[in-house]
């Protein structure tokens, strides 16, 4: 059973080694006959660290602000896991965006999966299906995140009906 700080460690670790690294490898998922629009744009994201006795694995909230074409708020829940082996871990998340894209107002929910094996990083974040609501009924699309200089940028390829 791991302690609270040992689930912080590894929350933290998880959540640098997947997302802060500037530049990580992203698997577009998407479908690129499907002629979808890209909006870019900045967002900040604040994270919390969350407890549960019995359960061993790093759990933190999140609470992010997009900036740009795509303006609103999300909220949404991680959990990650480090293993024993250096540069290998897991993490996955929801968060549910609510505000516009492009003008259109309405929410979303973003289905996150990020890996590291043995250093190797992979990250993908889709809309996950039939999540769209007002506007935005009918979403499908990916996101993909860059850092620079400690700065969080969005490049959201979406597809509305």
């Amino acid at each position: 059973m791991h302690n609270l700080k040992t689930i912080l460690v590894i929350a933290t670790a998880c959540f640098i080694g997947l997302i802060v690294v500037p530049y990580a490898q992203v698997i577009y998922s998407g479908d690129p006959n499907l002629n979808t629009e890209m909006v870019k744009g900045k967002f900040e994201v604040t994270m919390q660290p969350q407890t549960d006795v019995d359960f061993s694995m790093g759990r933190m909230t999140l609470d992010k602000t997009y900036y740009g074409k795509l303006e609103g708020k999300s909220t949404g829940q991680m959990l990650s896991h480090m293993t024993e082996v250096k540069g290998s871990a897991g993490y996955v998340a929801m968060e549910s965006f609510t505000g516009t894209l492009e003008g259109k107002a309405g929410g979303f929910v973003l289905l996150h999966k990020g890996v590291m094996n043995k250093g190797e990083q992979s990250l993908e974040i889709i809309v996950v299906p039939d999540s769209g609501s007002g506007d935005l009924s009918g979403i499908i699309g990916t996101m993909n995140i860059e850092i620079e200089d400690g700065q969080h940028f969005y490049i959201f390829d979406y597809k509305l009906p």
